[in-house]
Order: structure tokens, then sequence, then C-alpha cells
């Protein structure tokens, strides 16, 4: 059987999406892991699949939250856009960089 892991953003219906695969694969006896930022894991552990958290020095737990929760608020402005567009720019040329992280 094969080990298969998904990869998904903390968004609930994305994520909700791919749990009827997985536990279709997993009945048929495949080893079904996660992996994504800390945000995704209370819903992949509740739904009795392993997580793997990657990146947290960059998305800690309720990063994806209160970044949400921000973008769509009334407070939300071009420097919320610019701190926001910054933080994944720095990521971003952390990776180019080399920086595997978790990846290791």
């Amino acid at each position: 059987m094969a080990n298969i892991v998904f990869c998904y953003p903390p968004i609930v219906s994305t994520i909700n999406s791919s749990l009827l695969l997985a536990r279709n694969l997993r009945d048929k006896g495949h080893i079904i892991s996660y992996l994504g930022i800390a945000d995704c894991k209370p819903t992949i552990y509740e739904n009795g699949f392993k997580f793997v958290s990657v990146y947290e020095q960059w998305f800690p737990s309720g990063w994806f939250d209160k970044v949400f929760l921000k973008a769509t608020s009334q407070d939300f402005n071009l420097e919320s856009a610019k701190e926001l567009t910054s933080h994944f720019h720095n990521f971003i040329n952390y990776l180019v960089a080399g920086g595997r992280g978790s990846l290791k």
C-alpha cells in the first residue's frame, strides 16, 4: 500500500473536500497523513488522520484566523495589505534562499 500526503491551506471547505477521499484510501489500507501549517491540525486530528506541522516559525498556531479576521474586517487597509504581502514575500525569499526548515 502507499503512503499518501495531503497538503491544504487551513480553509475548512478545502480540507473537507479531501476527507472523503482520504477515508476511502485509508479504508483500502493506505497510510494517510496531512501536511500543513499549525492551524490545520485540529480539523485533521478530529477526523482521525496524522498531521505534520510545517513552517511554524512563519505561520504559528492562530496565524491564519488572525489574518483572515483582519482581512475581512473594516480595519483592513493598505497598511495591513502591505504587512501581509511583506510576510509572504519574506517567506518566499526564505524558500528561494534554500530555507526548508521543517521539510528536511
